[in-house]
């Protein structure tokens, strides 16, 4: 069911989410955003990950926290530019080797790569103004890829899903930099981002995201509930007792020699 709070949020926002796929059962993840001002915690767990991601606007700052493996990894900017570079290089490895995968592996893979650029790829047009979605009045766009394959995705303004202007620059600023980071990852998997990218600067909120396959829905994306919060503080504290990670360990980590394989 599809939740949210009318009229601008005071103190905090609070935000749970489902991304799960309707052909591969196993790939799902449940989202729990909690936004004050300039600081966001993003907490996320699904049958092969559980963590959280922890934004400063005001210092660029990103903190990623596994819990399956208790270790704690800082992004500086410094840090973000270095990570970058790395995801873009990883990715053309990781894509030569992608004959050799195990079958799990491979269909993951390849359940990401579709999904990449479904969610990106292509010219969305307004379909329909004023779609209600449990009360809040959306814009529905569609977009035609020439594969066949669609995207539906429900947009409103902030203010109307329920943000404060304050904790919505703060969301989207993560956003831009997720984009970033992740730019030559997505380009790998055949994902063109330069339209949504240029879509991207308009002040707007995705309710809802359906994508399609085969005339069938294969992943969808739903706001389950956005509500006004304010938060204790010790809200954005990270876990005692993990492991820092720095640098270095993540690339030994990500490197192609550690790919699962048959």
């Amino acid at each position: 069911m599809l939740l949210a709070l009318s009229g601008p949020a005071s103190g905090g926002t609070a935000l749970k989410a489902l991304l799960e796929s309707n052909s591969y059962k196993d790939s799902w993840v449940s989202v729990g955003a909690s936004i004050d001002g300039s600081r966001l915690r993003l907490d996320f767990e699904g049958p092969w990950s559980k963590g959280a991601l922890l934004y400063d606007r005001d210092s660029s700052l990103v903190t990623l926290v596994d819990h399956l493996h208790k270790t704690i990894l800082a992004l500086t900017p410094d840090n973000q530019a270095t990570l970058q570079l790395f995801v873009t290089l990883a990715a053309t490895q990781l894509k030569k080797q992608e004959a050799s995968w195990n079958p799990a592996s491979l269909k993951a893979f390849e359940l990401a790569q579709h999904n990449s650029q479904v969610f990106f790829n292509g010219t969305p047009r307004l379909a329909e103004k004023g779609v209600k979605m449990e009360g809040v009045p959306c814009d529905k766009y569609v977009t035609d890829l020439e594969t066949g394959e669609k995207r539906e995705v429900w947009i409103t303004s902030p203010e109307k899903a329920g943000f404060s202007a304050e904790d919505y620059n703060t969301l989207r600023s993560l956003a831009h930099l997720t984009l970033t980071m992740g730019n030559g990852l997505f380009t790998q998997m055949g994902a063109d981002t330069t339209t949504f990218s240029q879509n991207f600067y308009e002040p707007q909120f995705p309710m809802a995201a359906v994508l399609h396959s085969r005339g069938k829905a294969s992943s969808q994306f739903k706001v389950l509930k956005i509500q006004s919060q304010s938060f204790g503080v010790t809200a954005f504290d990270l876990p005692t007792g993990y492991r820092n990670l720095t640098m270095l360990d993540l690339m030994r980590q990500g490197s192609p020699a550690v790919t699962p394989q048959n």
